[in-house]
Parts: structure tokens; C-alpha cells; sequence
């Protein structure tokens, strides 16, 4: 936050601030995203929302404070997709070692599941025992 403070106030054009936000601030918070997001606890959401409304004041001074003005993806929403993008990878890749606890096939290579956020839970804890080995 340091430094896009230190770039708003050398002139940058509010695009390439956004930009500097996207590429060095969100892609850290970003990092294992899919591992610990869905079992972060209501704060801890809230405090990743605060962060990203804190910065898009910076870049726009005040004037906006929505990230969607400035073409960036809500926080919240971006890391829900990351989240169901790697669910969906292990779904589809039969040789995926995280799709191992996920339960059995039901016919039509459908899981046989009533809530998909309790499986989505399930396997993204597993996958960080294999991100720490």
C-alpha cells in the first residue's frame, strides 16, 4: 500500500496504479488462495475487502471506491472463481491426486452430492496438506 501511495503521489495514471494493484498487491494475497479462502471466517473476508476498498481509494483519491469502476474484479468474487476453478480442474482430471476424497462417482460422471460447497471445502483442506509437502 506503501508504494501505491508513493506512485499516486509521483503522478500515475489511475490504470497503471490499478494495474500495479493487480500485479504485486492482489497476486501476494492471491497466493494459495484455493487452499485456505473457503475456510477463512467472515472477518478475515471482511479485512480482505477493507484492504482492496482501501486501495482503490488511493488509486482514484477518494473518488470511487468501487474496484469494478476500475475494471478490477471484486476481491471476494476473484478468489471464489480461483476456488472453483481448481475444484473444476480436479473434477475433470481423472489422474488428480487431490480427487481422491472426493466421493464416489454417480452415474454419468456426476458426484452424487447434496451440498457442492461441503466437497469444495473437503478437498481444498486436503490440498493444503499436499501444498505443505
Amino acid at each position: 500500500m506503501y508504494f501505491l501511495t508513493q506512485l499516486k503521489r509521483a503522478g500515475v495514471p489511475k490504470q497503471d496504479l490499478a494495474l500495479f494493484y493487480v500485479s504485486c498487491v492482489r497476486s501476494v494475497i492471491d497466493y494459495a488462495a484455493p487452499v485456505f479462502f473457503n475456510g477463512l471466517p467472515q472477518y478475515l473476508k471482511n479485512e480482505l475487502v477493507r484492504l482492496e476498498k482501501r486501495a482503490m481509494l488511493i488509486i482514484t483519491s477518494g473518488k470511487c471506491n468501487s474496484a469494478i469502476e476500475l475494471g478490477v474484479t471484486p476481491i471476494l468474487k476473484h478468489h471464489y472463481v480461483l476456488c472453483s476453478r481448481l475444484f473444476d480442474n480436479i473434477i475433470r482430471d481423472p489422474n488428480h491426486k487431490l480427487k481422491a476424497p472426493l466421493p464416489p462417482e454417480y452415474g454419468n460422471s456426476h458426484y452424487y452430492i447434496c451440498d457442492v460447497e461441503t466437497v469444495r471445502a473437503v478437498v481444498l483442506s486436503h490440498s493444503y496438506l499436499y501444498f505443505i509437502f
